[in-house]
C-alpha cells in the first residue's frame, strides 16, 4: 500500500515555537481578544464621528452608524468587561477618546455605547478614580442627564452609579458637580414622573439612593414635596412585587423621613402616601403565610416611614385610627418575624458587631414562619402562654435599611422593560438581547455594576450571608417593636368622649380590633414584644392596663394579666 502523507496544517516555525510570546503578542492581557482589532475599531468610530461632524446637520434627531461599525462597537461593549480590557483601554487613553466622542457625537447609540463602555470601565477601582478627575466627562455627563433618549440615560444613571459607589475621594468631584448642577434634581423628577422604562427606573433609583445616603445635605436639598410626588409615580409603575428595585425605593423613602425637610414633605402628603405603603402592606399580609423572603427591607423601610409619617402628622389620631389594617398587618407581620427572633433568645451565640455602613441593603434570608389568620382565629379563645423572657442578645443595627419597557419620554420603546437585579457588588456578563424596535436600539444590556472593592474602597453593595440576613431581621424586630411603642403611648391619651357625652369614652377602631377581632396569639405576642427591654417593659405594660381600664377592655385586660410578666 503506497504511503500516504497526513493532511494537516504546517508546523509553525521554529523560531516561533521557541517563543510563544510572539504568538500572542497582540493578544490582550491573558484574553484572546485582539489589540488590533481593538485599535481599527476605535480608529473607525473616531473617523466615523469626524464624518458626521462635517456634514450639514439635516435632522434635529442626529445621524446614526452604519450596521457593522455599531456591531463592532457592541462587541466592544462587551468586551470592556474584562479586567484585562479595561486597564489596557486606559493605557490606550480611551477615557479622553471616548470622552471625545461623546461630545461630537450625532448619534444616539453612539453615545449610548461609549457610556456604556465607561461605566463598566468604571467598576474598575482604579479606571473609577481616573474617569472622576477627568473634568470634561464629568460635565458632559451632567448633560446628559437632559437627553431624552432612554437608553442613553440608562447607561447615563448606571455610569454615575458607578462613580458615586468608589471611594470618598474619589467620589468628590461627583458631588460637587451634582451640587453645583441645579438642573440635575429636576431632570431626575422628570425621569421618576414620566418614565415607564424599568431599567431606566432601577438605575436612576440605584443612583439616588446610594447619592442620598452619602451626602446628608443633598438629601435634605433633595427632599422636596415635588420629589416625594415623583417617587410616588415611580411606585405605582414599578409595582409591589418583590424586587430590588422596589426594595431601592422604598429605602429611599426612609432616607427622605430621616430629614427635617423630608419629614415636612412626608406629612404634607400623608394621605396619599400612606395609601401606597399601607396598599404594599396589605399585598404582603393578604398572603395566608407571610414569606419573609425578599421582603424584609422592604418591610422595614415601609413601616419606618409609616412610623414617622403618622406620629409626626398633627392629625396622628385620625391617622392611626382610620381604619384596623394598619394594627392587623403591623401584628401579622411580627408573628411571622417572632419565631427567628425565638430561636436567636434561645441559641447562644456571640455578640454580633454593629453593622458596617450599607452592610443591611438589600438583605434576603429564607423564612416563611408565620400562622394564617384562620388558624389563628381558630385559637382566638386558648392560644398558651409564652413566658421566655430572655433578652434577644444581639447588637443595635443600623436605622437606615438598603435591602435591587416603554418609555414615555421616548417616542419608540425601548429595551426588554424588565427590572435587573443590582444587587451584587461585582461585574455581570454584559447580556445583548433584541429591542423591540430595532430601528431605534438593538441594544439592551444588564448593567454591570461596580466590581469587589479594595480595602480602601467602599463596596457598594453588602455581601449576602447570614449574618447580614440576622440583622435584617432583628432590625424588622425593632421597628415594629418601635412602631408598638409609640401607638401605645399615642393610645395612653383618650379619645374624645363618645357623641352622647356619657363618661366612657369612645373606643378606636385600634383598640376595638384588639379586645373583639384580633387572634390571642398576636395580642401576646405584642405584649412580648413592647415588653422585651426590662427598662421599659413595666412602664409600657403599665400604660396598657390603663387603656383597658379606661375604654372597658375586658377581653384585652385579661389576655394582659395571662401573659405579661409580672
Amino acid at each position: 500500500m503506497d504511503d500516504h502523507s497526513c493532511d494537516r496544517n504546517p508546523s509553525p516555525p521554529q523560531e516561533l515555537a521557541d517563543r510563544t510570546e510572539l504568538i500572542h503578542a497582540d493578544n490582550i492581557g491573558d484574553t484572546v481578544f485582539s489589540k488590533h482589532w481593538l485599535f481599527t475599531t476605535l480608529m473607525k468610530l473616531i473617523q466615523e464621528v469626524d464624518d458626521q461632524e462635517n456634514l450639514e446637520k439635516e435632522s434635529e434627531q442626529g445621524f446614526d452608524i452604519d450596521e457593522a461599525l455599531q456591531d463592532e462597537l457592541c462587541k466592544l461593549w462587551d468586551m470592556s468587561m474584562s479586567t484585562d480590557v479595561v486597564k489596557f483601554l486606559q493605557e490606550f487613553k480611551a477615557i479622553e477618546i471616548l470622552t471625545g466622542v461623546i461630545t461630537k457625537s450625532q448619534a444616539p447609540r453612539v453615545t449610548e455605547i461609549c457610556i456604556g463602555i465607561l461605566a463598566n470601565m468604571a467598576c474598575t477601582s482604579s479606571v473609577g478614580e481616573e474617569i472622576s478627575k477627568n473634568e470634561k466627562l464629568v460635565k458632559l455627563v451632567m448633560l446628559l442627564t437632559e437627553n431624552h433618549d432612554a437608553p442613553t440615560l440608562v447607561e447615563t444613571m448606571r455610569l454615575l452609579y458607578a462613580c458615586v459607589s468608589t471611594t470618598p475621594e474619589a467620589r468628590q468631584p461627583w458631588i460637587t458637580a451634582i451640587k453645583s448642577t441645579p438642573d440635575l434634581v429636576s431632570n431626575i423628577q422628570f425621569i421618576l414622573s414620566s418614565s415607564t422604562n424599568n431599567d431606566l427606573l432601577a438605575n436612576v433609583g440605584e443612583f439616588l439612593d446610594k447619592l442620598l445616603d452619602i451626602d446628608d445635605d443633598i438629601c435634605n436639598k433633595w427632599a422636596t414635596v415635588e420629589m416625594l410626588l415623583a417617587l410616588l409615580e415611580t411606585l405605582k409603575q414599578i409595582g409591589f412585587q418583590p424586587s430590588v428595585t422596589l426594595d431601592t425605593y422604598l429605602h429611599i423613602f426612609q432616607l427622605v423621613s430621616t430629614t427635617e425637610t423630608g419629614v415636612q414633605s412626608l406629612v404634607y402628603h400623608a394621605e396619599e402616601v400612606s395609601v401606597y405603603l399601607m396598599q404594599y402592606l396589605v399585598i404582603v399580609c393578604d398572603d395566608p403565610v407571610i414569606g419573609l423572603k425578599e421582603r424584609e427591607g422592604s418591610l422595614s423601610s415601609t413601616l419606618s416611614v409609616l412610623n414617622v409619617l403618622i406620629m409626626d402628622s398633627p392629625d396622628t389620631f385620625s391617622l392611626l385610627n382610620k381604619d384596623t389594617e394598619l394594627i392587623r398587618c403591623l401584628l401579622k407581620i411580627l408573628d411571622a418575624v417572632l419565631p427567628e427572633i425565638e430561636v436567636r433568645k434561645s441559641t447562644p451565640m456571640k455578640t454580633l458587631a454593629p453593622a458596617e455602613k450599607d452592610s443591611s441593603q438589600d438583605d434576603k434570608r429564607s423564612t416563611d414562619n408565620g400562622v394564617t389568620d384562620k388558624q389563628q382565629d381558630g385559637d382566638t379563645r386558648d392560644a398558651k402562654t409564652d413566658k421566655d423572657n430572655t433578652k434577644c442578645d444581639t447588637a443595635v443595627v443600623e436605622e437606615n435599611l438598603k435591602s435591587s419597557t416603554d418609555e414615555k419620554i421616548s417616542a419608540t420603546p425601548q429595551g426588554s422593560g424588565e427590572p435587573h437585579d443590582s444587587g451584587e457588588p461585582h461585574a455581570t456578563r454584559i447580556i445583548v438581547s433584541p429591542s423591540p424596535k430595532p430601528s431605534t436600539s438593538k441594544l439592551t444590556r444588564t448593567p454591570l455594576q461596580p466590581a469587589a472593592a479594595s480595602s480602601q474602597q467602599s463596596s457598594p453593595a453588602p455581601e449576602r450571608g447570614t449574618r447580614d440576613s440576622n440583622r435584617a431581621s432583628v432590625l424588622l424586630y425593632q421597628i415594629i417593636r418601635g412602631f408598638l411603642e409609640d401607638i401605645t403611648n399615642m393610645l395612653h391619651e383618650p379619645a374624645p368622649l363618645a357623641d352622647d357625652a356619657s363618661p366612657r369614652y369612645s373606643v378606636p377602631l385600634i383598640l376595638d380590633y384588639l379586645d373583639v377581632h384580633c387572634p390571642r396569639v398576636r395580642i401576646v405576642a405584642m405584649f412580648k414584644a413592647i415588653s422585651d427591654e426590662d427598662k421599659i417593659a413595666k412602664n409600657i405594660l403599665s400604660k396598657w392596663r390603663e387603656i383597658a381600664t379606661t375604654y372597658g377592655l375586658n377581653r384585652l385586660a385579661d389576655i394582659l394579666e395571662r401573659s405579661a410578666p409580672a
